[in-house]
């Protein structure tokens, strides 16, 4: 059940996000110089800075070798300044949406959305909660190991709603 292995964001990303910063800097440059029209530069620049900033936090997370594992007691996101878990007797079923931005959907039971919500510190009591995994490494691998640990979990009775 242990799972050593941590799913991180994956490097292509940082490498997109911040020469794509490079490339938003170099086009709002040239709309300063060149088309005289810094109102596209002062529209372009936040989204450069932005990219570039996600980039380094992504690259930063890589290095410390933050992501996603499960353990005994349930999935674990690491990817913020304290591990945020999602234990398996507080987990429904896992769904899976295709499409641009892949996620696995995490279904809680009725009777355990007050707990995950007091723990989170989230306002309102939510029915699922999103992890985008199409920006970790082996995103596919994730979901399929992580689909066999919870069939395993489910089949030895440890996810009995009380």
């Amino acid at each position: 059940m242990e799972n050593s292995k941590v799913y991180g964001p994956s490097p292509a990303n940082v490498y997109i996000l911040i020469t794509g910063s490079i490339g938003f800097f170099l086009w709002a440059l040239w709309f300063i110089l060149f088309a005289k029209a810094w109102q596209m530069a002062v529209f372009i620049c936040p989204v450069a800075v932005g990219c570039f900033l996600l980039g380094l936090y992504y690259q930063r997370k890589i290095k410390a070798g933050k992501g996603y594992y499960w353990d005994e007691k349930g999935l674990v996101n690491n990817m913020g300044k304290k591990p945020q878990y999602f234990y398996w007797s507080e987990i429904k079923r896992i769904g899976y949406e295709t499409g641009k931005n892949a996620c696995l959907i995490l279904y809680f039971f009725d009777n355990k959305q007050a707990d995950v919500q007091k723990r989170f510190g989230w306002k309102k009591p939510r029915k699922n909660y999103p992890l985008d995994i199409s920006t970790i490494t082996k995103s596919n691998e994730f979901r399929d190991e992580l689909m066999k640990v919870y069939k395993e979990v489910w089949g030895n009775g440890a996810n009995k709603s009380s």
